[in-house]
């Protein structure tokens, strides 16, 4: 009986209610308003970028579980507390931060889209979330993690949003995603 841990069978039983909660509208439950409003901008440049509605379906659910996750994992202290483990948090938030402030800047300053540039920061991210989330996380919520970054690697998927100008209603789409995100920087939330 001693093996019995309260803590440790709440955070798998909110691990599996987060495995349910998929769908954007189920997200609104958890998710703060200006959280949703980015997941919903979020997903309206994927439905232009993406080959099928499906895939764009797919990768929107693929990240509303993995942002429940690690926030549920963040609320219950779950992320260790040594150095190395802080320096990892640290390192991803700052890259992130970058990563959306070059997206913004990409899109609003013609001409100055670098692929190369985008996939090594995505890249950075990706290997700082692994690192991060590894022990954390089961095969299959680290598949959603790898379906989310393969999909935004894509050159095809970059290349489509920051030539947006020549479809109007992603150019539209994808600055109103970035207003949102340029809020959420501005406002320290990343």
């Amino acid at each position: 009986m001693s093996d019995f841990n309260i803590s440790a069978i709440g955070v798998k039983a909110q691990r599996k209610l987060a495995s349910g909660l998929s769908n954007r509208k189920t997200a609104r439950l958890i998710l703060d308003e200006r959280a949703n409003n980015l997941l919903d901008k979020a997903f309206k440049v994927l439905l232009l970028v993406a080959s099928s509605r499906r895939e764009a379906e797919k990768v929107t659910k693929s990240v509303i579980k993995l942002v429940v996750k690690i926030g549920l994992l963040a609320r219950q202290e779950q992320f260790s507390r040594d150095e190395e483990s802080v320096d990892c948090g640290r390192q991803l938030r700052l890259r992130f931060r970058n990563l959306i402030m070059s997206v913004s800047s990409f899109h609003r300053i013609e001409y100055t889209y670098d692929r190369c540039f985008l996939l090594d920061q995505l890249e950075a991210c990706h290997r700082l979330l692994r690192s991060m989330l590894g022990s954390h996380l089961t095969e299959k919520s680290q598949a959603l993690l790898e379906l989310v970054f393969e999909f935004f690697c894509r050159p095809e998927v970059l290349d489509a949003m920051f030539q947006a100008s020549a479809n109007c209603s992603l150019h539209t789409a994808f600055t109103q995603l970035c207003r949102e995100l340029d809020d959420f920087v501005d406002s320290g939330v990343i």
